[in-house]
């Protein structure tokens, strides 16, 4: 067969030899461990078995297991199959159980996940991460975590508001962080007294309130606790939160609470603190504005800033408390959140309004606030924050009929005495009398105001500048800013 230059003929490619060494397989267990654990998952680390027989059953001795994708069934009994094999301390249990149904069925054998947990106690890991779907328990199943001996962390999240309890005997000796989401918040009554070296706890779930129980209270007690996370939802409102942590340096607590809140918080240590509770529609009122939030918020001591008190207060047309009767029962709800025991110096703070909606008279509440004891003295800084208005119709003025912005008698003739207060805010100014009237009041009231500041939307810079120069000149010794909105 005649070919021209260059050309082959078409046969195969020489056969590869098929008695090549297994370089790899010949490495030492703890190269082969390396190899595995670089795959960072379980389910792939074990299907390294089909390459040899040398890798079978090798994945069971990795130091740390991340479990992903695999069902919540199959998981107690590879993990009873790790436990058999495994002769390694292990250092992390990371389980991700995945959504299987998205239809509720609550028909999952029951303490399936007590059954898991008691599980992943055997491998005694020093970190365990657990993340369970909705349907892994029913809600409000009891469910009850095992003595994990070398566990320093535990990190479990169950969306199905579970009741979560630890077994009656044994302490989680070594434990010193615990993040909970999704169980009911009376677990903390029953873990925390059992972590004697508990440093950090972050709890994410509701109260509890369940068939012939409500436990709406929510109490952390702990001498050794130094960084304390509570967010609390649900429908049922918190009534009380008690906090007794002699060495605990940071606290940030979020939650939905009713009124007649109980609070109760012993921490002196604590610098850094992000206090927030949202009130609910049966909330005190005076008039028709309602309590809608307060919140707290306290830096560190070295950082030379003050703490800032936050309420935010709604104004509803189909509400209606007398002024008069309604005073002690407002001004003592908004003085509990004062009464807490802090490294911070609550004898001096800064006090910031939020109302809403715009357009309404607001001299009157906002007199009232600063003559409440624990704020009169104490503050030093006033900003009233009104919502800036996308359309003309968002602004609603007063109606002609008493509408309960402010109480029948004439409250600029009350005057009181705020000693500290040195500057005021009023951010959206809009311009309207009573704002000039209100700050007239105040320059009456506090002899130290040195410094006014009015922020006004864009659509309204410019309208009043008259009326702002007059204030400016009549009273030469203030130093007044009249500033568009940021």
């Amino acid at each position: 067969m005649n070919l021209r230059s260059g050309q082959r003929a078409g046969s195969s490619a020489p056969p590869r030899s098929s008695g090549g060494a297994d370089r790899i397989s010949a490495l030492a267990d703890e190269l082969l461990l390396l190899v595995l654990a670089r795959l960072r998952c379980v389910r792939t680390a074990a299907r390294a078995s089909v390459l040899s027989s040398r890798w079978r059953g090798l994945w069971t001795r990795l130091p740390s297991f991340v479990f992903r994708d695999v069902a919540l069934p199959a998981l107690a009994a590879v993990l009873h199959r790790v436990a058999s094999d495994n002769v390694v301390s292990l250092s992390l249990l990371d389980i991700d159980v995945p959504q299987r149904d998205r239809s509720p069925s609550w028909a999952a054998p029951h303490g399936r996940v007590s059954s898991l947990l008691c599980a992943a106690a055997r491998l005694s890991p020093e970190r365990l991460v657990l993340a369970l779907p909705w349907d892994a328990a029913a809600p409000h199943e009891k469910v009850e975590l095992p003595r994990f001996q070398r566990a320093t962390s535990i990190t479990l999240s169950t969306p199905s508001l579970v009741i979560l309890r630890a077994r009656a005997v044994g302490q989680l000796s070594a434990l010193t962080t615990l993040v909970l989401s999704g169980c009911t918040a009376d677990a903390l009554d029953d873990l925390v007294p059992r972590c004697p070296r508990l440093r950090v706890l972050r709890f994410s779930g509701t109260v509890a309130c369940y068939t012939g129980i409500t436990v709406d209270t929510i109490m952390v007690c702990s001498r050794s606790l130094q960084e304390l996370v509570l967010n609390v939802e649900g429908h049922t409102r918190v009534r009380g939160i008690v906090v007794a942590t002699p060495m605990l340096e940071q606290l940030t607590v979020a939650s939905r609470v009713g009124d007649n809140l109980c609070v109760s918080v012993l921490a002196p240590m604590a610098g850094n603190v992000s206090w927030h509770c949202r009130y609910g529609s049966e909330s005190p009122g005076l008039g028709s504005w309602t309590l809608e939030r307060v919140s707290l918020v306290m830096s560190p001591p070295a950082t030379r800033l003050a703490p800032v008190l936050q309420i935010q207060l709604l104004k509803h047309r189909d509400r209606f408390s007398d002024w008069l009767s309604m005073q002690d029962t407002f001004a003592g709800e908004v003085e509990k959140h004062l009464q807490m025991q802090v490294a911070a110096d609550l004898s001096v703070f800064d006090l910031e309004l939020h109302l809403a909606p715009l357009g309404h008279v607001y001299g009157a509440l906002a007199s009232f606030f600063l003559g409440i004891h624990r704020i009169r003295d104490a503050i030093h800084r006033l900003k009233v924050v009104l919502p800036e208005p996308k359309l003309h119709t968002d602004k609603v003025k007063c109606e002609e009929e008493y509408c309960g912005c402010e109480p029948d008698d004439d409250w600029t003739c009350q005057t009181i005495t705020v000693p500290e207060l040195e500057e005021v805010e009023i951010d959206g100014f809009q311009g309207d009398d009573h704002e000039f009237e209100f700050l007239e009041h105040l320059l009456r009231c506090a002899p130290m105001l040195t410094r006014v500041i009015l922020r006004v939307s864009g659509e309204n810079t410019g309208t009043n500048d008259a009326k702002v120069h007059d204030f400016s000149m009549e009273h030469p010794y203030v130093e007044c800013h009249y500033v568009g909105h940021s």
